[in-house]
């Protein structure tokens, strides 16, 4: 463990004890990519239930609606991708790790009655009770990605792709968009008093970790395995995002249970932090790209 809540690569292999790790040695069949939208995977279940929760009360925001929508569509997509392949995305083949395949295979399931709450959200059928299924099951869904995002960076991690600390950068950059869909999430869960989205003490701790962990990939962590930016385009890109986000948290340091946290506020809060997320992503795409051995 490093304190910043995620494991080294390193350590990850070696705890693994997996002889089939590192099988694509010789062609570039898109492991970047596969880190990535399985981490997106894992940014999607906390934003998912995000949405839901201000969409449950608030259904008159069309883009909400429409963010929720389009999750929910991107959400099944990169699962395909996964198993079989989406060349247009940079995932070249179809998964040939059984363990992968599992793990693909148990998202699904939990996926499923995920699916259809947020479908009756977005019809307005038994809206609460959908509400309470993803407060109740998003965090399962959650888990089942983390691992996930940990057996593919494993697999994709090799000298012929990609280094291991690379694949670690694009991991804890992607990470990072979890962690601000969490913060949605958790923020409209005091909003409203939904513990199993989130309590005021969930919500500090999430953004007390956000911010180390920016603070790591801004400077380094040698404590943590954690290398400065590899490229001055990604060590730009950061500080524009700090600078960004830090005015983005001005919004959460308005008492969440005041009359000023009405729906309006979640809105906003909603699309600065869907802002954020693409700039992540342009982040984590570039991690991967500086990962990538020529």
């Amino acid at each position: 463990a490093t304190g910043l809540g995620f494991t080294t690569q390193a350590n990850a292999q070696s705890n693994s004890g997996d002889a089939t790790a590192g099988l694509h040695q010789i062609e570039d069949v898109g492991g970047p990519q596969r880190i990535d939208y399985a981490g997106k995977l894992r940014m999607l279940s906390q934003r998912i239930p995000g949405a839901a929760c201000i969409l449950s009360t608030a259904p008159d925001s069309e883009s909400v609606r429409q963010s929720l929508i389009d999750d929910h569509e991107e959400f099944e997509r990169i699962l395909t991708a996964l198993h079989d392949g989406d060349e247009e995305w940079g995932i070249i083949g179809a998964e040939t790790d059984r363990r992968i395949h599992q793990r693909l295979d148990e998202i699904e399931v939990l996926w499923r009655p995920f699916h259809d709450a947020v479908d009756g959200i977005l019809k307005g059928n038994d809206v609460d009770a959908s509400l309470e299924f993803l407060a109740t099951n998003n965090m399962a869904l959650l888990e089942s990605a983390v691992v996930l995002v940990s057996e593919v960076s494993r697999e994709y991690s090799n000298p012929a792709e990609m280094s291991a600390a690379g694949a670690m950068l694009v991991n804890i950059a992607g990470r990072q968009r979890m962690l601000l869909q969490k913060i949605l999430k958790e923020y409209c869960g005091v909003v409203h008093g939904i513990d199993a989205l989130g309590t005021q003490e969930d919500l500090d701790a999430t953004l007390a970790l956000f911010d180390a962990v920016l603070d790591a990939l801004l400077e380094g962590n040698s404590d943590a395995g954690v290398l400065p930016p590899p490229t001055d385009e990604i060590r730009q890109k950061l500080q524009v995002f700090s600078d960004e986000w830090h005015k983005v948290e001005a919004i959460l340091d308005k008492d969440a249970h005041s009359s000023e946290a009405h729906f309006e506020l979640q809105v906003e809060l909603f699309e600065a932090l869907s802002s954020e997320v693409k700039e992540l992503s342009v982040i984590t795409r570039l991690y991967g790209l500086a990962a990538k051995v020529q």
